[in-house]
């Protein structure tokens, strides 16, 4: 988890989930299957849940993340369709 940026990378149900936060931005995003399912601005201390919807496969799936920001970086969970997806620190 770095300051500047981070990036989580996963998989859900064979598709490619990124998510990738910017500290100077102050922005992320969460990508699934190279779709955008949450695109948001962060609060001022990087700490958040937010939701959004994307559909993959021609149906629809429901994408809640939550940040929580902290002196050294941006910690993430992410839920898809209610399943908690294990995300992997990239950067």
């Amino acid at each position: 988890m770095g300051f500047i940026q981070s990036v989580w990378k996963a998989t859900w149900n064979g598709h490619p989930v990124n998510v990738s936060s910017s500290g100077l931005s102050r922005g992320f995003e969460v990508d699934v299957a190279g779709k955008v399912a949450v695109k948001r601005v962060m609060t001022l201390s990087g700490a958040g849940h937010w939701e959004g919807d994307v559909d993959v496969d021609g149906r629809g799936a429901h994408v809640v993340i939550e940040l929580s920001g902290t002196l050294t970086g941006t910690d993430c969970d992410l839920w898809i369709d209610g399943e908690k997806i294990p995300l992997e620190v990239v950067k």
